[in-house]
């Protein structure tokens, strides 16, 4: 997968990096945005001070392995935020790439594609936080390019396995797409595949997933943790701590929604657009079980929608499937116009400033951040006592501290200062709606503009089990108080 074309590898390279300035410039006054991109981060600290307890966090051992010995050159959280952000970046790229050698792409689809996608809101979004999404975006790219190869050479099977294993290290919600792949190969109408290639397909897949297992057994983790954490992540035999257990998704329109008042929405009409092409063909399914690359596409398309719609919500799992469609529509529209180089381009136009006005209107507003301020109060030797309700942002300014965390009061009561955090609404823990503070003496309060985005709120749909409207309400409601930020510290007796 590569381009040839010496002035699209020179825009490329101009348009990533511009990506990057745009993603980075915020960072220092934003910081670390969630509760899992602080934790991440914490995790990664511990690795480089010798505590690997924490390694299979999620399921993403290749994650914490990566960003660990970069931390450890440059100790500095920021860092870690800009070199994925530059992933991020890489994502974007290899997806332009890919489409520009499957489907012979222009300099302007190049062009609006790295601007719509790497502009998008949810993109954005993910990009500044510290997550595993960008790594993971860059595997399905690399895996998607691999398999078309392999089932229209009928070689090279092994390459797709090991990325996609290597790609499960790193997000077990993968899975989502590598069960379409693999229906889409056993669709196939000459399925030439040897025994050889099948044993070289079970080792390259077995090898990233032993070698995880390895290196856990190596540094004190027993042999077999790391499956056993990948089960209960996949399956979640137990409710989370919002009541939240494995179940459908009750609101099907979610990303509909979503896209109308956030997002893009003519990457919704580009995914309305192959699910509407891929069911009124009628030599789609002959083209299908014949390796034809935009009806494998569409396919994956109209399957992993589907997928998403039934199951919990979060915007950031619609990654894969916005470069998927994009790209798709960018194809049909060179397809439909090729000598109209003014519709041409103002389409591509249009893409790139729907991205853009998006993102300004629905994450601008909310890249500054207020825990830093919190953290000033404290003295600077703080280690075990400081406790925040859910929301873990302040330890991030911290770098002595051990993250403490109470879901309900009575947790709370052993620490010396209580950081009353509203990010624990975002979470939607019952036990964690009221604290009581009649013991402690407020230190300072403050307003926190980072939890007024509406894409941190429905990022946690999945977790909070709530639904599009009842997470927009409370929202509202709670970025309706003067502050969402309080520091106590507990009355000597």
């Amino acid at each position: 997968m590569k381009i040839n074309h010496i002035s699209h590898k020179l825009n490329l390279i101009l348009m990533g990096f511009g990506l990057w300035l745009i993603y980075v410039q915020p960072l220092p006054d934003l910081g670390l945005p969630t509760f899992d991109a602080t934790y991440n981060a914490h995790i990664i600290k511990q690795i480089t001070d010798g505590n690997w307890a924490n390694l299979y966090n999620h399921a993403s051992p290749t994650f914490f392995v990566l960003f660990a010995p970069l931390y450890w050159l440059w100790p500095k959280f920021v860092f870690l935020q800009a070199f994925n952000a530059g992933i991020m970046v890489a994502a974007v790229v290899a997806w332009a790439i890919f489409w520009t050698h499957w489907s012979k792409w222009q300099a302007w689809q190049i062009g609006a594609f790295v601007g719509a996608v790497g502009l998008s809101p949810v993109l954005v979004h993910n990009a500044r936080g510290f997550s595993i999404e960008a790594l993971s975006l860059v595997c399905v790219a690399v895996v998607l390019h691999y398999f078309l190869v392999s089932i229209r050479q009928a070689s090279g099977y092994w390459k797709a396995a090991f990325w996609a294993s290597v790609g499960l290290t790193i997000n077990y919600k993968l899975l989502l797409v590598w069960g379409i792949f693999l229906f889409i190969f056993f669709i196939q109408k000459e399925k030439q595949i040897t025994v050889k290639q099948i044993l070289s397909i079970l080792i390259a897949a077995s090898f990233p997933i032993l070698a995880a297992m390895c290196l856990g057994y190596a540094v004190g983790l027993k042999f077999w943790l790391y499956p056993a954490v990948l089960y209960h992540v996949l399956l979640r035999p137990e409710a989370n701590a919002a009541g939240v257990s494995l179940a459908l998704g009750h609101d099907w329109i979610f990303y509909f929604k979503y896209f109308w008042q956030f997002d893009n929405l003519i990457t919704l009409l580009f995914i309305l657009a192959g699910i509407f092409t891929f069911f009124f063909h009628k030599n789609r399914w002959a083209k299908l079980r014949n390796a034809d690359v935009e009806s494998i596409v569409l396919l994956i398309i109209v399957l992993y929608f589907t997928e998403i719609c039934l199951l919990p919500k979060a915007p950031r799992i619609l990654l894969p499937l916005c470069t998927l469609s994009v790209g798709f529509g960018l194809s049909k529209i060179q397809n439909l116009f090729s000598k109209k180089l003014v519709l041409k381009y103002a389409t591509g136009l249009l893409c790139v400033s729907w991205s853009a006005v998006a993102t300004w209107q629905n994450i601008r507003p909310y890249t500054h951040s207020n825990y830093a301020k919190a953290a000033d109060i404290l003295p600077k030797n703080t280690k075990n006592e400081l406790v925040s309700t859910v929301g873990i942002n302040a330890f991030q300014y911290l770098p002595e501290a051990n993250i403490h965390f109470a879901f309900e009061d009575s947790a709370a009561q052993h620490y010396e200062y209580l950081l009353l955090d509203d990010y624990r609404f975002l979470a939607n823990i019952p036990t964690a709606q009221r604290f009581n503070t009649k013991q402690y003496t407020l230190l300072g309060q403050w307003p926190e503009p980072s939890l007024g985005s509406a894409i941190l709120w429905l990022e946690h749909c999945e977790f909070s089990g709530l639904n599009f409207q009842q997470t927009l309400h409370l929202r509202d409601s709670i970025c309706s108080k003067p502050f969402q930020v309080q520091l106590w510290k507990k009355k000597k007796i």
